[in-house]
């Protein structure tokens, strides 16, 4: 008997028959007639091949159990072990876990390891010409690998797409066709006519409170919050709104997701507007923030926050929205607005709000929209007037053929700085 063929006539047969898949120990030390091999959904969930004698294996019986139980650790569950040997009398033993067996060719096996591996006891058989069989068996366990590899991938890659299909939100999935088809549209006028991105951004909506408070613009404290002039800004408001959105919309719904971010964009902005000078501001990051803040009220809400880890992951993320917020060109004030907002509404919408919190809520809200009110009538004087901004947004919608709106914003704007 050819005992490193017979090896590999067994490796053949439990890779590519019974789906099991080889390992090998970092150390090394293992013989190279050893081989190892797992398929911890089997009930031999380790199989041992060897090419030594039954005798010599049972003496052996230390050292298996010791590198069955280095691999049990790794994959972290426990099962039988199948310890094989070549020899040409039958012969089993059990050990514990471990069951020894003695295969050879035209040599009876125990019934029972036939009924878990059947034609085990036809495996092995003699052959002319040991090199083509080796070459065979060799290229038979390479195909069946390849094969094997590339369904694993196709499944992980449908559980990928699955899973991605789950975390998509409509709240998600709407913001991102509107702020990406804005995005494109600010692109390709900076492309082609060579303005700047700010004059640009006030003609698709931006927050601009020189706009505001010349022609009474106040939808730009909704319009800002699809507005973004840069690649990397969209980029990261959308994938923030993609990790917070789900959970939030899992809980309230579509509806009342898109008016919490909504309400919380307008209210951001509405705070700018009472609290900062005359400046252009973009981006959704007020109502993620709002829809942030509604996630901690629905965590509050669910207990989460008695779990230290839980805790640990919700400071880290207040602290790298702190580090943004604290960046240059960016407003705290938008981001501390929208995530007071977010809460509130969470609140008050929340089935599991009691009716005396509720009641006490709409009365802050609605006690915090009043001075923010007062607030913004305070300042609504401009501090300073952007003439030439003013002048290149009226130049863009002329070149847009809109001549009449170009005419009022420069009409406007003059009268405003007389």
């Amino acid at each position: 008997m050819n005992r490193e063929i017979s090896l590999l006539q067994l490796l053949e047969y439990f890779i590519v028959r019974q789906n099991y898949t080889q390992v090998q120990f970092l150390n090394n030390k293992e013989p190279q007639d050893d081989k190892w091999l797992i398929n911890p959904e089997r009930k031999f969930m380790i199989i041992h091949l060897t090419a030594d004698s039954f005798k010599i294996n049972t003496d052996n019986q230390y050292k298996i159990r010791s590198q069955a139980n280095s691999l049990k650790n790794v994959i972290r569950k426990q099962g039988m072990t199948l310890d094989i040997c070549l020899d040409s009398e039958p012969n089993d033993f059990i050990s514990g876990d471990i069951v020894t067996v003695a295969i050879g060719e035209n040599v009876p096996i125990n019934s029972e390891i036939l009924l878990e591996f059947p034609d085990l006891d036809k495996v092995l058989h003699s052959v002319d010409n040991p090199t083509d069989e080796a070459v065979r068996v060799t290229q038979s366990v390479n195909d069946s690998l390849k094969s094997r590899h590339k369904a694993e991938g196709k499944q992980k890659n449908e559980i990928l797409k699955s899973e991605f299909k789950k975390a998509l939100s409509k709240t998600f999935i709407t913001c991102a066709v509107i702020c990406v088809l804005i995005w494109i549209g600010i692109t390709l006028i900076m492309h082609l006519w060579k303005f700047d991105e700010v004059p640009v951004s006030i003609v698709f909506g931006a927050y601009y409170k020189g706009f505001i408070n010349y022609f009474n613009e106040w939808y730009r404290l909704l319009t800002s919050g699809f507005v973004h002039a840069s690649f990397w800004h969209l980029f990261c408001n959308l994938w923030a709104l993609f990790n917070v959105s789900r959970m939030v919309e899992d809980q309230f719904g579509y509806l009342k997701t898109m008016g919490i971010l909504v309400i919380s964009v307008i209210f951001a902005n509405l705070c700018v507007y009472a609290s900062q000078p005359n400046i252009v501001a973009v981006g959704l990051s007020g109502g993620i923030c709002g829809l942030f803040g509604a996630y901690l009220v629905i965590c509050w809400q669910k207990g989460l926050f008695k779990y230290p880890a839980f805790r640990r992951n919700i400071m880290s993320n207040l602290y790298i929205n702190v580090l943004i917020s604290l960046l240059p060109n960016v407003s705290w004030v938008a981001h501390v607005a929208g995530l007071v907002i977010g809460a509130f509404l969470a609140l008050i919408m929340s089935a599991q709000t009691e009716k005396l919190l509720r009641t006490n809520c709409i009365i802050c809200l609605t006690a915090l929209l009043v001075i923010v009110g007062y607030m913004g009538y305070n300042n609504r004087k401009l501090d300073v007037i952007y003439g030439g901004t003013d002048v290149q947004v009226a130049q863009i919608f002329e070149k847009m053929g809109l001549d009449e709106i170009g005419a009022r914003i420069r009409k406007g704007s003059a009268e405003y700085r007389n």
